[in-house]
């Protein structure tokens, strides 16, 4: 391999890696974070359920999380979740 070749990977190299390094801090547009979080509170039922979806869908996303203790929540429907939406259930 001639230096010229040589110097020409080495040169396509360093421009892959300052484009890679420099990407990253170029302007990105800005995400929301979500704030519809909600809690989904005695009496533990699809109502309350359905209410904690509404509020945090309609903020754009959000967590829901369950102060029921260890309770089942039957569901009579399927639910849309339409938006970024996290259900926790704190493992119960």
């Amino acid at each position: 391999m001639s230096q010229t070749e040589v110097r020409t990977i080495a040169m396509t190299w360093l421009a892959m890696i300052l484009f890679l390094n420099l990407g990253g801090s170029l302007p990105r547009s800005a995400h929301a974070s979500p704030l519809g979080n909600a809690v989904v509170a005695a009496p533990c039922g699809e109502a309350e359920f359905i209410a904690a979806l509404n509020t945090v869908q309609s903020s754009g996303g959000g967590t829901i999380t369950f102060a029921c203790g260890i309770a089942s929540i039957p569901f009579t429907t399927f639910k849309n979740i339409s938006s970024n939406v996290v259900i926790d259930g704190a493992g119960a």
